[in-house]
């Protein structure tokens, strides 16, 4: 009985998409210009990929594009793909940074539930509420005030 040669394995190579050879500080400069140009989608994408490179550094900024993406989302009614963007942030952005958002999100959806409560941690926050205009204050205290006021007879006005 003769034996046979062993067969080796093939190896799986991993496919990998197209490797970007551009430097850093183009990539980035390509991405922040999205950020400002209000091209969110795009600019999540490209930070989502220099984050790979450097985290610390464009961690904030793929937070931004993010919560651009989602605030754009609710303007145009897409509840849905919204709170999708935001479960994501919920993984990686701090607390503080999603509360407005999250209020916002609340108030499109219907859940009006913990939105007062919310908008009045966000303006009893002295940080957050220097940061805010005159304009975004007033709409915080409006929002704690009709949550107040909702109930399942008496739907918020929108």
């Amino acid at each position: 009985m003769a034996l046979s040669p062993k067969k080796k394995k093939k190896k799986n190579k991993k496919v990998q998409g197209p490797v970007d050879l551009r430097s850093l500080d183009v990539r980035e400069q390509e991405a922040r210009q999205f950020l400002a140009d209000r091209k969110f989608r795009k600019a999540r994408d490209a930070f989502k990929a220099l984050c790979k490179l450097d985290h610390e550094k464009f961690l904030p900024l793929l937070i931004d594009a993010n919560a651009g993406l989602c605030q754009e989302m609710l303007a145009k009614g897409k509840t849905s793909e919204a709170g999708q963007v935001m479960a994501h942030l919920e993984e990686i952005a701090p607390v503080e940074r999603l509360k407005s958002l999250k209020i916002e999100l609340g108030r499109a959806t219907g859940d009006w539930s913990g939105s007062g409560t919310q908008a009045l941690e966000v303006l009893s926050t002295i940080s957050s509420c220097a940061e805010m205009t005159a304009a975004e204050r007033i709409r915080w205290a409006d929002q704690a005030v009709l949550s107040f006021q909702v109930s399942d007879s008496n739907p918020p006005p929108l």
